[in-house]
């Protein structure tokens, strides 16, 4: 697995689902704490004010917040350009946990905000690819349940009905729902 890679495949991911949302901030996300718009302001916290200043060095917070852009898609613009600008620099290794969180995170929240998308009529539910699905079971299946389901981790797992993609069954062990 090679943590780049799978970095900035989570961080083009996110992107391209945050550009979906138009006018649906509101709308619930498979985060049972969050709306649409709680998942993106989560990720710029965590991104802005966690990755960055950990692994680069940049000052926390150093993009806008949502009254200076227009949409949730206008704002995710300038964090993603200013988290890939700062990353593709960053020196780290595929075992490094600063950047192994926030690289699950955009991925299982990419999904959450797809999820609520979907159960609205506005397309389809994200799917990893196999080599992101690789790396995201084994993390998750190795990590230890008592490292996983924290209160700031991942809920009890839920059912996944029949017929569920790999994706569905991974998210459904992370604790959503996928029905």
């Amino acid at each position: 697995m090679d943590l780049r890679t799978e970095f900035f495949k989570g961080l083009d991911l996110f992107a391209d689902t945050v550009d979906r949302v138009g006018n649906n901030v509101n709308l619930p996300s498979a985060c049972a704490e969050w709306d649409i718009s709680g998942v993106v302001a989560h990720e710029r916290k965590i991104l802005l004010d966690e990755l960055l200043p950990k692994v680069t060095g940049a000052p926390a917070g150093n993009a806008p917040g949502a009254a200076d852009a227009l949409t949730v898609a206008d704002q995710w613009a300038v964090v993603d350009m200013a988290v890939h600008s700062a990353m593709e620099e960053a020196t780290f290794d595929d075992g490094d946990m600063r950047v192994i969180m926030p690289t699950l995170d955009l991925f299982m929240h990419s999904w959450d905000i797809s999820w609520g998308l979907a159960a609205a009529g506005h397309g389809d539910r994200v799917e990893f690819d196999d080599d992101t699905l690789d790396w995201l079971e084994n993390f998750m299946h190795n990590a230890g349940e008592e490292n996983l389901r924290t209160s700031e981790g991942f809920g009890p797992p839920t059912d996944a009905p029949e017929g569920a993609s790999r994706t569905e069954k991974l998210m459904a062990f992370a604790g959503r729902p996928v029905s």
